[in-house]
C-alpha cells in the first residue's frame, strides 16, 4: 500500500500515513434509505420520503403523482 500523497510504502492496511497525515482511506458512504419523511409530511410523508429519497423537492414529486393518478385512473 502506498500513501497517494507523499509515496510511502507500508505493509499493513493503515487509516493515515505517519510521514505526511495524508488519509489512506475515504469514510464509507451512507446508504440511504427510502422512508416516510418527517419534515415534509403533508398527508403522511410518502411523497415527501420520495423527494428526499431523489433528492428532489417535495412539491414537484407531489405533482407528480397527482398528474399520474389523473393520467392512470
Amino acid at each position: 500500500m502506498f500513501c497517494p500523497n507523499c509515496g510511502k510504502e507500508y505493509q499493513e492496511k493503515i487509516n493515515f500515513c505517519s510521514q505526511c497525515g495524508t488519509a489512506m482511506f475515504s469514510p464509507a458512504r451512507r446508504v440511504k434509505k427510502l422512508t416516510l419523511s418527517e419534515k415534509n409530511k403533508k398527508i403522511g410523508g410518502v411523497c415527501g420520503g420520495f423527494a428526499e429519497y431523489l433528492d428532489l423537492d417535495p412539491t414537484l414529486v407531489r405533482v407528480a403523482w397527482v398528474m399520474g393518478a389523473l393520467v392512470g385512473g
